[in-house]
């Protein structure tokens, strides 16, 4: 059977449509309330979140998920201390997330994605907020994901506080290899404000490097991308 949930407000005496869920009952469709549920997910399932899950004490992380993963809307809280990434590889639909991020490490990091290292299928819906940001020369950071060679599309980010790095960083995604659609990123500026040493400087507010393969359109950046002046002209090379 096929079920739709309509939910409406009555305004004298009308019936006003806010929102609607349809579902099919021929795919079962769990419910995850709780880190443990997230991490005792099926990798081909059908999951909606019903409640805000908070990540920043726990480093585990889960390997491959090829399913659909509805966040609803529900908060996700995740510390750089603790991981690089929450999910390994994903092929499947990811969406409705709003996604807290804290770089509180008290030491400079190599390494951090946000949600994820790789994906290959559609990430969509997605809201990110970075909320604390230390001064420290950090390297390879992202707020979302490490490589893209699927789709990410619809996304707000709000840099609420710098992100701060020398090499291979981005507010979104360190390399693209897939399409990147329909985004738009505001708040305080990414500080690429520490010299590098590498052959190329790697960073950028949307992704760090676009490959060949890489597709980004219809995304609208508001903030700046600071580098320093330096006799290595890579440093220089950033982009917005």
């Amino acid at each position: 059977a096929t079920y739709k949930f309509i939910l409406q407000v009555k305004i004298r005496d009308r019936y006003y449509t806010l929102d609607e869920l349809e579902f099919d009952t021929t795919e079962e469709i769990r419910s995850i309330s709780t880190i443990e549920e997230f991490f005792a997910m099926h990798p081909n399932g059908n999951y909606v979140v019903t409640s805000d899950l908070d990540f920043r004490d726990t480093n585990r992380a889960y390997s491959t998920f090829s399913g659909v993963l509805d966040f609803q809307g529900h908060k996700v809280y995740l510390a750089s201390r603790n991981r690089n990434y929450l999910i390994i590889n994903q092929y499947g639909n990811i969406k409705n997330s709003d996604i807290h991020i804290y770089i509180d490490d008290v030491q400079a990091r190599n390494g951090f994605s946000g949600l994820l290292s790789t994906n290959y299928g559609i990430i969509s819906n997605v809201n990110i907020v970075l909320e604390e940001s230390k001064a420290l020369n950090d390297v390879s950071m992202s707020l979302l994901l490490y490589n893209n060679r699927g789709t990410v599309e619809n996304f707000v980010v709000h840099a609420k506080s710098s992100l701060y790095t020398s090499y291979n960083s981005s507010y979104l995604i360190k390399e693209n290899n897939g399409i990147i659609q329909n985004g738009y990123i505001y708040g305080e500026a990414l500080e690429a404000a520490y010299s590098t040493n590498q052959l190329n400087k790697y960073v950028g507010s949307v992704v760090g490097y676009n490959n060949s393969s890489g597709n980004i359109k219809n995304v609208y950046s508001l903030v700046d991308v600071n580098t320093i002046e330096s006799e290595n002209a890579v440093d220089k090379q950033v982009g917005n």
